[in-house]
């Protein structure tokens, strides 16, 4: 009987251990499983950034990769009040050639470019037009002269658009003219 008991009891004191070792098992195999996951998330991460890297790298070698563009464009949104006779502009000091000065909208300036802060200069001289009603501008003129940081990025497009407009609620004809200068 004596037997009996200290067999029982070291029975169900192995069955204890059995079962203790069975519970910490399974909670060490959710574990690895869960760490598994982890590290085939990070390998298919790891595959997609290498794949990246090595388009990147062709097209860098292939030259088909821009890097940063700017564009500059001056638009007379009043061609009816106002007409540019004379312009000049300086990007960082040397002269950009501007072609024809009668259209309404012109680019100055689009190119791929270096990264950085540009500066531009320009100089405008525009005369009043004589437009039916509007005959007592003619002979009016406007010099204007104005100076635009543009920071382009490292990767991407910087624009500078530059437009010249009629302040419509002024009655002062040395004061219509209405200058915007939008950076983005």
């Amino acid at each position: 009987m004596k037997y009996c008991i200290f067999f029982l009891i070291l029975f169900s004191f192995a069955l204890s251990i059995w079962a203790q070792t069975e519970s910490s098992i399974s909670i060490y195999t959710k574990k690895i499983d869960e760490y598994d996951k982890t590290l085939i998330d990070i390998g298919k991460n790891i595959e997609e950034e290498y794949k990246q890297i090595q388009n990147l790298a062709v097209n860098l070698i292939n030259n088909d990769i821009s890097t940063s563009h700017l564009d500059v464009t001056i638009e007379n949104k009043a061609p009816l009040f106002f007409q540019i006779v004379s312009f000049s502009a300086k990007m960082n000091g040397k002269p950009i050639s501007i072609s024809d000065l009668k259209r309404s909208k012109f680019t100055i300036y689009s190119s791929s470019i270096d990264p950085g802060e540009y500066l531009f200069t320009f100089e405008f001289s525009l005369k009043g037009i004589g437009y039916k009603v509007f005959s007592y501008m003619e002979g009016y003129k406007y010099n204007i002269k104005k100076e635009v940081k543009v920071t382009v990025p490292i990767i991407g497009k910087a624009r500078l658009d530059f437009n010249i407009y009629k302040i419509d609620d002024e009655v002062d004809p040395k004061k219509y003219l209405g200058i915007d200068i939008k950076v983005q």
